[in-house]
């Protein structure tokens, strides 16, 4: 019996074996089952929490998916877009970008340009979306076109209210401008300093475009431990960390959060994983290379059992708007400096017009659109004897002779009428003293702001004494010229005598040239001559020399060694001697000391001593330069300078 027990126990214990297998291996298949799942359903919680919009066309255009955010974005019931071609929502003026944009994600060339454009709201409003496509279409399980939005109408409204701020300040400073320049409208010379303080406050202002351009969003999820569970991989395009540098480590043991942002961002995760409202917190990250960049969090919690267990965050960089931000207020300060500073120079500029008025020596005026005078600087006096309240009110007219003041009246009756300047024009007048004075005038239209001709203002100076001046120059200049046309004639006549004697001289010289030529040629003719005369008579002592060693020295030499009486002897002696006197000291130290040399070298050995060079050598022989080179080395072996540094002609003329 007991047995038996053991044997029912070994088999209950081998099902239960075989059994745990068999569920063990059932709960293998169903995690591998329920794996996909649970990923499926996590990316697709973070799609539908997202505030972003994603659609999906086909390879026609044709929307075929989108995100439930799209009803609480563009208003829209879900399913209403699905079928539909997205220009339908379009604005017009945007259609033809969008579509442009759109034809490059299909074709491949658009590798993430972000696209701005309108779309018509069910109630009848524009939104603002920027959005960026994907081509998809190979990817079997997408097989579109993935068209990410966000929208930015918000931005686009802070970008419309930073212009109206700026437009303002543009308006206040053109306002307090008008103010200004109407205050020294009164004054002539004004403009003129008044366009050259515009100049420079134009060339010094900046004009600042702000941008306000987001780089793709990175989307991650972290737990209540403030450790990062998930990254989306555009994460290393915005820090330069990849996601599996990030997952499962917290935000300090990363570091892309900074530390004094790092209490206020925890503060903020809590509250939303407790149900509140994400307040669009900004934060200082650092990227991997150290450098700081701005974010603005989204985040929204994810909901399980009733309460937040961790939080799906979309992270934008702001660094740009922020920076912008900071510039604007920069811009903001700069222009109300202007404003003080042109108030300023406008006022010192004021005052400096009125120093110049009362210091310079002309006389400024303005007058009204009949001529009237309304201004007059204090030099007035100075130039034509009467003080500012004399001429105050009247006319130039009233102050000059009846026919000057019909001349001048013409000459206005050309110019008022057609609004135009009048430069450096001359007018006499009576002093008041009595004397007469040349005035020389300048004058300008002046208007108001609406454009309506107002008056006259101008400058005239006393420039009778540069008249004078004028006058005594002119009467020089017609004597000197007197004086010049009489020195040109003088000149004149002289020049044509000249004329005669070059033509003279040229002809001589010509003349001269003819023999020059003549005696040239005749002069060649000669050298050739010379040198051929020369060659001759070397060749002929040479021919001397060689027929009294080869003809007449051996029968000398035979004689002389035969017996002879004294009468023979004296005969061979003499005949000799009249041999020696009949050659040269340098034929006879030749032929004595160095008869081995043949009749060639004796010719070479003669012309050298003459001071002949190689080449002259040769052409008086008629023979080669190799030739000459040949006779020389002979030379100077048979008569024992080898040495080149023993000049050949200085050694042969000793031996005469």
């Amino acid at each position: 019996m007991k047995q038996e027990t053991i044997e029912q126990l070994e088999k209950a214990l081998s099902d239960a074996d075989i059994r745990i297998s068999e569920l063990e291996k059932s709960l293998h298949e169903r995690r591998a089952e329920e794996f996909p799942k649970v990923s499926e359903n996590r990316f697709r919680s973070i799609i539908q929490k997202s505030l972003d919009i994603i659609i999906i066309l086909d390879q026609n255009g044709i929307m075929i998916y989108e995100t439930p955010s799209l009803q609480s974005i563009l208003g829209y019931q879900p399913g209403y877009l699905i079928g539909k071609s997205p220009f339908e929502f379009i604005h017009p003026a945007d259609l033809e970008r969008v579509a442009n944009d759109l034809s490059e994600v299909y074709r491949k060339i658009n590798l993430g340009v972000p696209t701005e454009f309108r779309v018509h709201k069910p109630d009848g409003t524009w939104v603002y979306l920027e959005a960026i496509g994907q081509n998809l279409l190979e990817d079997p399980a997408i097989s579109g076109i993935v068209i990410t939005a966000r929208d930015i109408t918000d931005r686009k409204s802070a970008e419309e209210e930073l212009k109206k701020h700026r437009d303002h300040l543009e308006e206040l400073v053109q306002e307090r401008t008008a103010k200004l320049e109407e205050t020294i409208e009164q004054l002539g010379k004004e403009v003129e300093e008044r366009n050259r303080v515009e100049n420079m406050l134009r060339k010094s202002e900046e004009i600042f475009d702000i941008h306000f351009s987001l780089s793709d969003d990175v989307m991650f999820t972290n737990d209540e431990e403030f450790r990062f569970v998930s990254v989306t991989p555009n994460v290393e395009r915005v820090l330069g960390y990849t996601p599996e540098e990030l997952v499962g480590k917290t935000f300090q043991e990363t570091r892309v959060l900074h530390p004094n942002d790092m209490g206020r961002a925890y503060d903020n995760a809590q509250n939303v994983l407790s149900g509140g409202a994400s307040r669009h917190p900004v934060y200082r990250f650092i990227t991997k290379d150290g450098k700081t960049i701005f974010g603005e969090i989204n985040g929204v919690p994810l909901i399980k059992k009733g309460h937040g267990s961790s939080l799906i965050s979309v992270a934008r960089d702001v660094t740009q708007r922020v920076l912008a931000e900071e510039e604007l207020l920069r811009y903001s300060d700069h222009l109300e400096e202007i404003v003080k500073q042109r108030t300023n120079e406008l006022s010192e500029s004021e005052q400096r017009f009125r120093d110049l008025t009362e210091n310079t020596t002309d006389w400024i005026w303005e007058s009204d659109n009949q001529m009237h005078t309304i201004y007059s600087s204090p030099r007035v006096k100075d130039v034509i004897g009467y003080s500012q309240e004399e001429v105050l009110g009247k006319t130039p007219l009233e102050f000059l002779s009846s026919e000057e003041a019909l001349r001048i009246q013409a000459s206005w009756n050309e110019v008022i009428p057609n609004l135009q300047p009048w430069r450096n024009f001359e007018y006499s007048i009576m002093h008041k003293d009595g004397s007469l004075r040349v005035i020389e005038s300048s004058g300008m239209p002046i208007f108001d702001h609406d454009g309506q001709h107002i008056g006259y203002r101008g400058i005239d100076r006393d420039v009778t004494e540069r008249k004078r001046v004028e006058e005594e120059l002119k009467k020089y200049r017609d004597h000197l010229e007197e004086q010049v046309n009489h020195r040109t004639e003088d000149l004149a006549r002289a020049y044509e005598q000249l004329k005669q004697e070059n033509d003279m001289r040229k002809a001589t010289e010509i003349e001269l040239e003819k023999h020059r030529k003549e005696l040239e040629e005749m002069n060649a003719t000669l050298k050739v001559l010379l040198r051929q005369r020369d060659g001759d008579k070397a060749a002929m002592e040479m021919n001397i020399l060689s027929n009294i060693k080869t003809f007449i020295l051996p029968h000398i030499e035979k004689l002389e060694a035969m017996d002879q009486n004294d009468s023979q002897r004296n005969t061979i002696s003499m005949i000799r001697s009249h041999l020696e006197e009949i050659t040269s000291p340098f034929t006879r130290n030749i032929s004595s000391e160095y008869m081995a040399f043949s009749p060639g070298e004796i010719q070479v050995a003669s012309l050298i001593r003459d001071g002949k060079s190689s080449k002259e050598i040769a052409s008086i022989l008629n023979i080669s330069l190799n030739t000459v080179h040949t006779y020389r080395y002979n030379i100077r072996r048979k008569a024992g300078v080898k040495n080149n540094k023993v000049n050949l002609r200085s050694y042969l003329k000793g031996l005469g």
